[in-house]
């Protein structure tokens, strides 16, 4: 039945691409490349002569549909670099780049000596931190 099928996510996923490769900075490397491969193989099934006209228009001669599919790579979804959210008093600052691995205490180190944290709690005196690990710290002032 086609009402089970949800192409609408697919093709929003698809945009999403699209979208990241538009404001890539680096156009002429190689992974942009690789994203645009990426990109018209999925879009294929889903528009098969217009990813077809693309593809030959890159300079392809073998079709779009003869490619192979795209191999999933869990590697490519390991994140360094995750925002931190800086909070004072439960209010919302700012955020922070941060490594994704960083335990509880590392993220406390980052937030206490961030110039955002220090704007708002460097005279004050701290009474609790609240670290929830991956997403946030609170800094409760006294």
């Amino acid at each position: 039945m086609a009402d089970d099928y949800q192409f609408n996510t697919a093709v929003s996923e698809l945009m999403k691409l699209s979208n990241a490769l538009t404001d890539a900075p680096c156009k002429n490397s190689a992974i942009y490349t690789e994203g645009i491969q990426t990109l018209l193989t999925l879009l294929a099934p889903f528009a098969p002569h217009m990813a077809e006209e693309l593809w030959q228009s890159l300079g392809y001669a073998d079709s779009v549909h003869h490619q192979p599919w795209c191999i999933f790579d869990p590697a490519a979804l390991v994140v360094d670099e995750i925002s931190l959210v800086i909070q004072v008093m439960g209010k919302t600052r700012g955020t922070i780049q941060v490594p994704a691995q960083a335990d509880k205490q590392a993220l406390e180190h980052y937030a206490r000596n961030s110039e955002l944290a220090q704007r708002h709690i460097a005279d004050k005196e701290i009474k609790k931190v609240i670290v929830v690990p991956g997403k946030l710290v609170n800094f409760v002032l006294g």
